[in-house]
């Protein structure tokens, strides 16, 4: 346990001497004075003056104190001193002669320590705390300025005796009774300002109690006899920077006093001994033996103040400071240096990082891998600089072999290059953080953005190429699973070449896809997928099938239609169904929503023609795409559908008496025209001309019709429904449909019917037979011509009659029809008439009479006098009116000008 010897303090002269015996001593860092207690009296020294070295009485506080005090504390960070007399604590100035602020007002107060809250003195200036224990209980008091205001809140009893000594560590409240350390972790509420920790007894105390707070490691130590032994001080209870849950320092003898001098444990030890030594590594650096000294105090960081009863000596770690650290480079105790130029002022930021750098190849050496990055990234050391330790996985350009690579075993290699990804990855993140506020600043997103010098840009990006790069190969050596992590990552910067080559060569296949993905190497990750798909089953299964690929087609948008539509072929060929969602998607889906539709058309037409139907229903129905073409080719390949169909359909059309009514046909052949005859019905956007002439079969019978319909070729559709289907319930469906009372055409379509029942074989009127011929059916598959049926004429003559021509109607009636047959259509005429004359009698009158009430009220007005004379004003601008045209209000006989008028918004009835 011993470095070679140097010399860490120099005390080589006695730094005052005291007239009288003192009894406590403590140091004030910011003004750099010692105040040493001799009973009630406080002196106080100064450095000296005039380049002397030491210190020098500044002055005497008599009766500093009524009473002997028995603890003595300057709390720096508040600027206050603290004072134990007679169990009562008192709080004084630090200005002399050191007059008293306050009192505290708890009684029998035993032991106390006292610290200021960091985390609260940012928002809370009186953030100054003073704990003190009474009558086995603590009490935590806040100074609010004036006074100290007890925390109500606080419930913290002692388990066993009152205290000896007491102190915080960190959050932790530490404290000796008289026979065991104990530890409480703090922790406070700010809701309910309350103070709250559970006890924990530690290890027994040793004859000396003392307890150090290590607040730069996070650590706190009691005193054991001879050892000193080191805790966390945080609520965890590890100890700083390492695993364990506590560790020991060892001394020569038993210790009377101990203080911590960042890196070293002060220890003051029987017959004036002090012995200073190192906590991590604990080494023996110097022993100093100072004639009686009983009392140690730390002082300025690198300074500690010994005393005996009327002594006071300052050991000083600067003198020495850089040839000690030099004497531990060149003995390779680079864990020591490390602290001690830390600890000190004389080192400037490149002698630290050059000896960081050194203790950190030193640590690469030693096989401490973690460490050692952990140091590399502590001083930003340059990337490339750290990858050279590792010449294989920098990409040629970069790998320089460095003398300060080792060969290592492939075990060692193994752990060296876990170590090294956790490294690169925390160095990967800065990087991309430096580069994404760069970015952020150049483009005016957020203020307070450092925008980078082009060339330190430039050399960011190269390294984040380098890092992730390098950081691929380590994860697909020892953490493979964390590979599409960081593919995955938006700011993603591997070199595309190497990733390619390093995935192949480890046949991480999914891998290589998420690279291509990302990368947006569309065509790459297609012909991964229709290659691996082909392998299958020997292939990884998420290769298997066709789903990756469509879903991956519909990620793309028009600017790739054309990789879209070549690997969308394969697809459709293995299955249409699943294939034809390429080009509709989900329900979320833009990206499909806005291909253009006639080129996918063209493509489905060309590649996959059952695939047609499902895509144009989807567009217009679902989409609902409007567009002329569209609709067009749905009707198109509805009737090459059912065209197709009704050749294998033996019952169709068997002989007139068993035509089965279009959409009532068995199986598809009933569904595809049930479609398409709603479609002909609801659709505005196909051109009626164009489908006509498609269905120019005599199977398309209803269809037809109702595009005649659209047309108002109502006397063609009307004689394929009475001559060649015989349908008189449709036939009127049909003129139902299209009736209007206010269409010249239209408003015939009543009387058409007619026309075609009694008339089939007029030239003039177009008989069904005439009709269908030119409607293009072939005449071999017409039926005979159609006869005279008056009965039904004279039927929906009876129930029409109010919807046509009533001369019109009866004059198409054979002469030779009897009355008796007629008399139903003739009562509903003379019906018809007689309602109809009755409303325009009725209508004549409303006609009169508001005739009338007009020229009552012309004659009433035009009686009336209106006088206008010099001084008569308009009521709305106050003028005259004069002779300028002038409004007069009826309920009021005001006048006012007629521009006025017809300038307000609350006209009223007005007389001119």
């Amino acid at each position: 346990d011993r470095c070679e010897m140097y010399e860490a303090y120099v005390s080589s002269e006695v730094a005052f001497k005291l007239p009288v015996e003192i009894n406590a001593i403590t140091f004030h860092t910011s003004a750099k004075r010692i105040f040493a207690l001799s009973k009630c009296d406080l002196h106080f020294y100064s450095p000296a003056k005039s380049g002397r070295r030491g210190y020098e009485l500044e002055n005497v506080a008599k009766r500093f104190s009524r009473k002997p005090v028995q603890q003595l504390k300057v709390v720096d960070d508040a600027d206050f001193l603290l004072t134990l007399s007679d169990q009562v604590l008192s709080l004084h100035s630090l200005t002399f002669p050191f007059p008293v602020k306050a009192i505290v007002r708890v009684k029998a107060v035993t032991a106390f320590t006292a610290h200021v809250d960091k985390k609260e003195s940012s928002s809370k200036p009186n953030s100054f705390y003073i704990t003190v224990a009474s009558k086995r209980k603590f009490s935590i008091l806040r100074w609010n300025g004036d006074d100290f205001i007890e925390q109500s809140n606080c419930d913290l009893p002692i388990p066993a005796d009152n205290p000896l000594i007491l102190t915080w560590a960190g959050r932790c409240l530490c404290y000796a009774i008289r026979d065991s350390y104990n530890l409480i972790p703090m922790s406070y509420n700010s809701e309910t300002k309350a103070w709250s920790g559970e006890n924990t007894r530690l290890f027994p105390v040793g004859d000396v109690p003392c307890i150090i707070d290590l607040a730069d490691r996070g650590m706190v130590g009691f005193t054991r006899g001879d050892t000193v032994t080191l805790r966390s001080s945080s609520a965890g209870g590890k100890l700083h920077g390492t695993t364990q849950l506590s560790q020991d320092v060892k001394f020569t003898g038993t210790l009377l006093a101990v203080v911590y001098d960042s890196a070293y444990l002060v220890g003051l030890l029987p017959k004036g001994v002090v012995e200073i030594r190192s906590i991590s590594p604990s080494y023996l650096i110097q022993t100093i033996t100072l004639g009686k000294s009983v009392m140690l105090a730390p002082a300025l960081c690198g300074q500690v103040c010994v005393a005996s009863a009327f002594d006071v000596w300052l050991l000083d770690a600067h003198v020495n400071l850089r040839r000690n650290v030099g004497h531990l480079v060149s003995e390779r105790h680079f864990d020591l240096a490390v602290q001690l130029t830390d600890c000190g002022k004389q080192f400037n930021e490149t002698e630290k990082v050059d000896i960081k750098s050194q203790a950190a190849l030193n640590l690469f050496h030693q096989r401490k891998f973690e460490e050692a990055f952990t140091m590399h990234a502590e001083i930003k050391t340059n990337v490339i600089t750290v990858l050279q330790l590792f010449p294989d996985l920098l990409p040629e350009k970069f790998a320089r072999h460095s003398a300060a690579a080792p060969d290592l075993a492939e075990n060692e290699k193994k752990r060296a290059m876990l170590a090294l990804s956790s490294y690169l990855a925390a160095a990967r993140t800065q990087l991309a953080i430096s580069l994404e506020q760069h970015n952020k600043a150049k483009n005016g997103e957020k203020s307070g953005a450092r925008l980078l010098a082009k060339e330190d840009y430039d050399r960011a990006r190269t390294e984040l190429q380098i890092v992730d790069t390098t950081l691929l190969l380590c994860y697909l050596k020892t953490r493979p699973m964390l590979v599409d992590s960081l593919l995955r990552l938006n700011d993603n910067s591997c070199s595309f070449e190497d990733a390619e080559t390093m995935l192949r060569d480890a046949k991480q296949l999914r891998s290589l896809f998420i690279l291509y993905e990302t990368r947006r190497k569309h065509q790459m990750a297609l012909s991964l997928l229709k290659e691996q798909a082909a392998l299958a089953p020997h292939s990884d299964p998420l290769f298997h099938g066709v789903e990756h690929t469509v879903e991956y087609l519909q990620t793309l948008g028009n600017s790739h239609l054309d990789s879209i539509f070549e690997y969308a072929k394969w697809v459709l060929a293995e299955d249409p169904v699943v294939g034809i969602t390429i080009f509709t998607g989900d329900e979320t889906s833009e990206l499909a929503r806005n291909l253009d539709r006639d080129r996918v058309l063209d493509f489905l037409e060309a590649e996959c023609i059952e695939a047609v139907i499902p895509y144009l229903e989807h567009v217009i129905f679902k989409w609902e795409d409007d567009s002329a073409r569209l609709h067009e080719a749905l009707l198109e390949y509805y009737a090459r559908k059912v065209k197709a169909l009704l050749s294998e359909y033996t019952h169709a059309f068997h002989d007139d008496e068993n035509v089965i009514r279009a959409g009532q046909e068995e199986g598809e052949l009933g569904v595809y025209r049930r479609k398409m005859l709603k479609f002909l019905h609801h659709s505005l956007s196909y051109s009626p001309n164009k489908i006509l002439v498609q269905l120019n079969t005599y199977a398309f019978c209803e269809e037809r019709a109702l595009i005649l319909g659209r047309l108002k070729k109502h006397e063609e559709a009307l004689s394929i429904y009475t001559g060649i289907l015989h349908d008189i319930d449709a036939a009127e469906e049909y003129c139902r449909l299209y009736y209007n009372a206010n269409d010249p055409i239209d408003s015939q379509v009543y009387l058409h019917l007619v026309r075609a029942f009694v008339c089939p074989t007029d030239p003039q009127l177009g008989a069904a037979v005439l009709a269908a011929a030119a409607a293009g059916y072939s005449s071999g598959d017409l039926p005979a011509a159609p006869k005279r049926n008056v009965p039904l004429a004279i039927k929906v003559l009876s129930r029409h009659a109010d919807k046509m021509d009533a001369v019109a109607a009866l004059s198409l009636i054979p002469d030779d029809s009897s009355l008796c047959d007629l008399s139903a259509s003739l009562t509903a005429l003379v019906r018809a008439t007689a309602q109809e004359a009755a409303a325009t009698a009725i209508r004549r009158a409303l006609c009169e009479s508001a005739c009338l009430r007009v020229e009552r009220r012309l004659k009433e007005v035009s009686s009336t006098r209106v006088l206008i004379t010099s001084n008569t004003q308009c009521v709305h601008c106050d003028k005259k009116i004069g002779t300028t045209i002038f409004v007069r209000h009826p309920q009021t006989g005001e006048v006012e000008h007629v521009f006025c008028y017809e300038s307000r918004s609350d006209r009223n009835k007005i007389q001119v």
